[in-house]
C-alpha cells in the first residue's frame, strides 16, 4: 500500500515537473525578437510583430563577389519603430543587431535615422543616389514566409520603393536580438592602387565576421588577432574588378609590385607583395584576444608569420598599392 502511494507522489511530482518545462520551452518558442536598452527590456512574438505597422518596399543586396541577389518585395517592421519601445536612439548610441548564431553587426545612428547607406543599380552594380531608404526587420519576401531557409524568420532588409541595392553584409539573418548601445568610435581605413576605396568600421566588422572573411592568427607568444588577410584588401584595389570571385589579379604578382602599410602618424612599412600573396597568416587584425585593440594599435594592426618588429604596423589609416 505504502509502495502504491509513494508511486503516485512520484508520478504527481515528475507530471508536475514536466508541465513547467512545457510551459517555459512554450513561452521561449514564442518569443521571437527581444530588445534591450540598459535595464529596459521588451520581448514579442511573431504575432505581435505582425499586429505592428508594416512597411513594404524593395530591396536587393550585392554579395561580397558582386553577385546580385533580388531585389526582392519585402515586408517587415520598423527598426526605428523596435528600438522606440525601448526608448529609442540618439546620435550617442547604436543598434547591435544579433542573430540565432551569435553573428552581431552595429549600426550607427546615422544609418538607421539618416539612410547613410550605398546603393548600387542591380543591372549595372554601379554606385547610384538613392531616395528615402528603411531599415526593416522583414518577415515576409515576395509574398511569402521568410524562411530560415532564407534567413528567418526575421531578417535585416534595406528597402527602396525602387529596385536599389545594398552590400549584402548588412542584412543580417536569424535575428533575436536588437540592443541600444553606445555608439563606437567610426574609423575609415583608406585602400589605394588602380582604384580607391574607403572601408569603414561596420563594412570592416562585417567583412571579418566568421563565415566571411574572418580570419584569426595567433603569434608566438599565444595571442589570438583577428582581422582580413592583407591580400585580399589588397585585391580590392589592384585593379578594376573590385568585388568578384577574382578579385585578387595573381598576374600582377609577377610585375613585382610592393603594398605600404601607412600609420596614423605617418610612419609605414613596405612589403613585396609576393611575400603576402593568397597568404591567411599575414592579417590586417581589428581585435586581440575576443577585444578591440588597445589604444597603442587601435583601429588596426598588421599581424602574422614572420614580420619584423617595424612591419607590424599599428594604427594604420591606409594601404597603398605602389606598382612598378
Amino acid at each position: 500500500m505504502k509502495i502504491n502511494k509513494f508511486k503516485t507522489v512520484i508520478f504527481f511530482v515528475v507530471f508536475s515537473l514536466l508541465l513547467t518545462i512545457n510551459s517555459v520551452l512554450a513561452v521561449q518558442e514564442d518569443i521571437a525578437l527581444k530588445i534591450t536598452s540598459g535595464d529596459t527590456a521588451k520581448t514579442l512574438s511573431m504575432k505581435e510583430i505582425k499586429d505592428l505597422p508594416a512597411l513594404e518596399g524593395w530591396g536587393g543586396r550585392m554579395r561580397s563577389t558582386g553577385a546580385i541577389e533580388g531585389p526582392f518585395e519585402l515586408k517587415g517592421v520598423s527598426v526605428i519603430d523596435l528600438c522606440d519601445m525601448v526608448g529609442g536612439l540618439n546620435p550617442d548610441t547604436a543598434v547591435k543587431i544579433i542573430s540565432r548564431d551569435g553573428y552581431a553587426m552595429t549600426f550607427s545612428y546615422k544609418q538607421v535615422m539618416e539612410n547613410d547607406f550605398i546603393t548600387y543599380d542591380p543591372v549595372s552594380q554601379n554606385e547610384v543616389p538613392h531616395e528615402d531608404l528603411q531599415m526593416i526587420l522583414a518577415y515576409q519576401t515576395d509574398g511569402n514566409e521568410m524562411t530560415f531557409e532564407l534567413g528567418g524568420p526575421l531578417r535585416l532588409a534595406i528597402l527602396s520603393e525602387k529596385n536599389q541595392v545594398t552590400d549584402g553584409h548588412w542584412w543580417s539573418k536569424w535575428v533575436e536580438n536588437i540592443e541600444l548601445v553606445p555608439a563606437p568610435k567610426d574609423w575609415v581605413l583608406h585602400l589605394k592602387g588602380a582604384i580607391n576605396e574607403d572601408i569603414d568600421r561596420a563594412t570592416f566588422e562585417s567583412g571579418a565576421a566568421e563565415g566571411c572573411h574572418g580570419t584569426k592568427y595567433v603569434d608566438d607568444k599565444g595571442r589570438e588577432w583577428e582581422g582580413i588577410p592583407l591580400w585580399l584588401l589588397v585585391g580590392r584595389v589592384d585593379d578594376d574588378n573590385p568585388h568578384e570571385d577574382k578579385a585578387f589579379n595573381d598576374s600582377l604578382v609577377k610585375d613585382g609590385y610592393e603594398v605600404e602599410i601607412i600609420a596614423e602618424d605617418g610612419f609605414s612599412a613596405t612589403l613585396p607583395m609576393s611575400s603576402i600573396a593568397r597568404r591567411n597568416n599575414i592579417i590586417v587584425a581589428y581585435k586581440l584576444n575576443g577585444e578591440s585593440l588597445p589604444e597603442d594599435y587601435w583601429p588596426l594592426r598588421l599581424a602574422g608569420e614572420g614580420l619584423t618588429g617595424k612591419e607590424k604596423v599599428g594604427q594604420i589609416k591606409e594601404i597603398k598599392v605602389i606598382f612598378p
